[in-house]
């Protein structure tokens, strides 16, 4: 929110007057952001980039224009602070400066924990407002599957979702493709990048992961759904200098918990039931699948002439394909 509101602009501006009052000489490569990364983590691109160069001696002081800017937990904020004091890095915080006084560091542990605290209350109100709207049948997702748009009201829309037209067809394209045409995942990939049609980022590069979720994808059939995953922390790990760096995964809800949202539906069932079949059929029958289990197509098909034995596959490493047929009889290398 704070990357497309242009936020972040105006926090820069703070820092940068802040740091020209002060008389520090800075540049636009010294400056660090994350856009569009929450500040609960440690593992934000621009904070990894600031260790590494402060550890490199790139700089004396550290700008940041407040204790929750720099993390949003307490225990993080005094993991860099130690960090950066070690690399010989100043600190200074534009809104009120801190020093190592007992004072500002007990105000510094206030502003830490009720930062912490505050973000939790946000993250739980916006979950419950979040469940409420989907069980009315109202579903603001951030980035909707392709050949669809979301109008947001906070942007002057009317907070409904619609049909992107010109996207829609390329949808509707691609599941006749490999429903009626046979096409396989790999040819869809040729054809797509072979055609003018671009992707939600405007390349002309399609991969076969996104592809794929298209395929699997129920909105096109008129259900979306809400609260299908959750995020749980895992074990952490840790970075060149020994220190924990936590993590957390996606993890699939049990299917009764989910809540069905209606949407505007691009393909019928009929078309969407079939595509999924041939799916499953082209997993069953993968070239890599089979490799790896060491499955014989023919395995108990073919009988010998002779004895009327049942040929089986099996694997010899003193056969040049290591592969053989047997029967009662005899042993062929194929």
């Amino acid at each position: 929110m704070q990357e497309k509101e242009q936020t972040i602009q105006s926090q820069l501006a703070v820092i940068t007057g802040y740091a020209e009052r002060q008389g520090f000489r800075h540049s636009t490569a010294l400056t660090y952001t994350d856009d569009g990364y929450s500040g609960t983590w440690l593992d934000r691109p621009g904070l990894d980039e600031l260790r590494d160069h402060a550890r490199e001696g790139r700089f004396e002081v550290v700008v940041v224009l407040c204790p929750d800017r720099l993390a949003r937990r307490y225990a993080y904020q005094v993991l860099l602070l130690e960090e950066l004091k070690r690399a010989g890095v100043a600190i200074h915080f534009c809104e009120r400066p801190i020093n190592d006084s007992p004072d500002d560091q007990l105000l510094l542990q206030i502003q830490g924990a009720i930062a912490e605290y505050e973000r939790a209350k946000v993250l739980e109100r916006c979950r419950r407002g979040r469940l409420h709207r989907a069980r009315r049948g109202e579903l603001a997702p951030p980035n909707p599957p392709y050949g669809y748009h979301y109008a947001a009201r906070k942007y002057g829309g009317d907070g409904q979702i619609r049909i992107h037209e010109e996207e829609a067809t390329m949808v509707r394209q691609v599941f006749r493709w490999y429903a009626e045409e046979g096409a396989s995942l790999y040819g869809l990939l040729k054809k797509l990048n072979a055609s003018p049609r671009t992707t939600r980022s405007g390349k002309n590069e399609w991969v076969a992961t996104s592809v794929l979720h298209m395929l699997h994808c129920e909105w096109y059939v008129g259900r979306a759904y809400y609260n299908r995953a959750t995020r749980r922390s895992v074990a952490p790990v840790r970075d060149a200098e020994g220190t924990p760096r936590p993590r957390c995964a996606k993890v699939q809800r049990p299917r009764s918990e989910w809540i069905v949202v209606p949407v505007p539906r691009l393909i019928d069932d009929e078309l969407f039931s079939r595509v999924q079949e041939r799916i499953k059929e082209n997993k069953r029958f993968s070239r890599r699948r089979l490799k790896r289990a060491k499955v014989y197509l023919l395995k108990g098909l073919l009988k010998c002439g002779l004895c009327g034995y049942a040929y089986i596959g099996m694997t010899r490493t003193a056969s040049p394909r290591g592969i053989t047929k047997r029967c009662g009889n005899e042993v062929k290398a194929v």
